[in-house]
């Protein structure tokens, strides 16, 4: 298997282990997981076909989303596409209404919400787009790294809405190890071009790649456990914040209410009369 194919799949790989993450949002937690990794495994080959072609690099993102987006309106509206396969305005306006339904629910359902056919076509989508990122930085561009960004988008967007945000560990885990496999592969692929030792005894590809992966090993294990034994010093510190503020409010209304009460007792002041001068 070529380094490419490696990348593809290891691309494919990450964005499903982080597509993990949003199965607390709905009621049922692996109802949206057949459509998201259909369109991630479209995304994968359509990218792995564009590539073999001899095409510009900056012509396969592009053309590997419009492959993504027919895939999804065949899934999705195909009822309301021309001949079944071809899109047209109907198709158009059906996505327009499912984008419609799917914001109404948003601000209607709770999480875990259900898995309406608006919701899906959002969220899947949403995957979908992710997947065509982290697929164009890591393969494309060869920038395995910044392909780490739209990953670490999709789990902060499931985090920030998830009910129970405190069990969120086990999705990063699972995550972080997709991105770490990608990177690893990319590092592979650099050691292997880096040639032969001339002088000195040097140390072997096989080498520095186990060291790689143990210094994954060792920060994503640090990423999970260091929060968990650290000293959570945020609730005090936000409970005297709290008091001191309260008890600030209190002394300025008490200092409200004694300086009203002394003006009110006092006498309004009389004002000399005056004369108009003459002229």
């Amino acid at each position: 298997m070529t380094t490419r194919a490696k990348l593809t799949l290891c691309a494919a790989l990450a964005t499903a282990l982080a597509a993990l993450c949003l199965s607390p949002l709905f009621q049922d937690p692996f109802a949206l997981a057949p459509h998201g990794l259909l369109l991630i495994a479209v995304t994968a080959g359509a990218g792995a076909g564009l590539r073999a072609l001899p095409l510009p690099r900056a012509l396969v993102p592009p053309l590997q989303l419009l492959v993504v987006l027919y895939v999804l309106m065949l899934t999705t509206v195909q009822s309301s596409m021309s001949f079944g396969v071809l899109p047209g305005p109907g198709a158009l306006d059906a996505v327009s209404t499912l984008l419609s339904s799917g914001g109404n629910d948003i601000q209607a359902y709770a999480i875990p919400a259900p898995a309406s056919d608006g919701l899906r076509l959002i969220v899947v989508g949403s995957v979908a787009l992710v997947a065509v990122l982290v697929d164009t930085l890591a393969v494309t561009y060869r920038r395995a790294a910044a392909a780490g960004l739209p990953l670490l988008a999709l789990y902060s967007v499931s985090g920030g809405l998830a009910d129970s945000p405190g069990g969120m560990w086990l999705w990063f885990l699972f995550g972080a190890a997709g991105f770490l496999a990608l990177l690893y592969t990319e590092g592979q692929d650099r050691l292997t071009r880096w040639g032969r030792v001339f002088h000195g005894a040097g140390r072997s590809a096989t080498a520095l790649s186990n060291g790689g992966r143990r210094i994954g090993v060792i920060a994503l294990a640090a990423a999970v456990l260091v929060p968990v034994f650290a000293p959570r010093s945020a609730p005090a510190c936000s409970a005297a914040c709290s008091a001191t503020t309260a008890r600030a409010a209190a002394a300025g209304a008490a200092r409200a209410t004694s300086a009203r009460s002394t003006w009110s007792s006092r006498s309004p002041p009389t004002c000399a009369p005056t004369t108009t001068p003459r002229c």
